[in-house]
């Protein structure tokens, strides 16, 4: 069904980061996705949102999703599998999520402000 999205433009990266992601634990409402590198993880992680609606209106059920880089999954699956510790899903607030819009809005307008001068490594 994400194959229909790919071509939505409101969806189409959203779709696609989830195609790339390994689905690996997984209920009713939750799932956690893997990827081999940190990067696509942390991608995902920053479109999380939209992830999950995309997720919910598949599911027809509200999804909440994570993703994580292979290496911290196999760290969380160990803890798991040993209950040495226990996971808990906190949904974020409201102004959780507005203060974590807004920074990634000030980073891009500094970027664009400054965008001769900004070297990435």
């Amino acid at each position: 069904e994400l194959n229909q999205y790919i071509l939505q433009p409101e969806y189409s990266s959203s779709a696609s980061l989830v195609i790339d992601g390994e689905l690996k634990a997984a209920n009713q409402n939750y799932f956690i996705f893997v990827f081999d590198n940190i990067n696509d993880s942390d991608l995902y992680n920053e479109n999380v949102l939209n992830i999950d609606e995309l997720l919910s209106k598949i599911f027809n059920n509200m999804i909440h999703s994570i993703s994580v880089s292979l290496d911290e999954w196999n760290i969380i699956k160990n803890d798991f599998n040993s209950k040495k510790k226990q996971y808990q899903y906190i949904e974020e607030t409201e102004d959780d999520v507005k203060f974590l819009t807004n920074d990634k809005e000030e980073q891009n307008n500094i970027e664009k402000s400054f965008d001769d001068l900004v070297e990435y490594n």
